[in-house]
C-alpha cells in the first residue's frame, strides 16, 4: 500500500468516519459500528481516484450514508434496520457496487468508479430496504 492509500485511510479514520458515527446517531437515535477493508484500496489498479481523499470520501460513501438516512427517516425503517444489522464493513471494489447482509453484518461494497456506474441515493435506498 503506497502513500495515496495510507493518506485516504487516514482521512477516512480521521474525518469522515467520526462525523459519519455522530450522524448516524442523530438520524437514527442509535450508535452503529462500522469498519472499513483499508487494504482493499491497495486492489485498485487506477490510482487517479486516489488525488483527494476527501473527493474520494466524498464520491464512495456519500450516497451510501444519504441513503441510509432516508430508509432511517421513520420509526418503521429505524425499526426493521437496527432489527437485522448491528455493525456495517465496507469495502472498496473496481466492480459494481453491493449490499448484503450477513449475520447481522451489512456488508457494503463500495467502488470508485464514475459517477454513472455507482448506486445514486435512491439506488442505494432501494437496496437496503429490499434487504429489510
Amino acid at each position: 500500500m503506497g502513500l495515496p492509500e495510507k493518506r485516504v485511510i487516514a482521512s477516512v479514520e480521521s474525518d469522515l468516519f467520526p462525523g459519519m458515527k455522530e450522524w448516524i446517531v442523530e438520524f437514527s437515535g442509535q450508535e452503529i459500528p462500522f469498519e472499513a477493508d483499508y487494504e482493499s484500496l491497495g486492489s485498485f489498479s487506477d490510482q487517479e481516484h486516489l488525488n483527494s481523499s476527501n473527493d474520494f470520501c466524498d464520491r464512495v460513501f456519500r450516497d451510501f450514508f444519504i441513503g441510509l438516512a432516508d430508509v432511517c427517516s421513520d420509526e418503521a425503517g429505524k425499526a426493521a434496520f437496527f432489527e437485522k444489522v448491528e455493525n456495517i464493513y465496507f469495502k472498496c471494489k473496481d466492480t459494481n457496487p453491493t449490499v448484503s447482509i450477513d449475520d447481522k453484518t451489512m456488508n457494503v461494497g463500495m467502488t470508485y468508479l464514475d459517477e454513472s456506474s455507482r448506486p445514486s441515493r435512491s439506488e442505494y435506498v432501494a437496496m437496503i430496504e429490499e434487504l429489510l
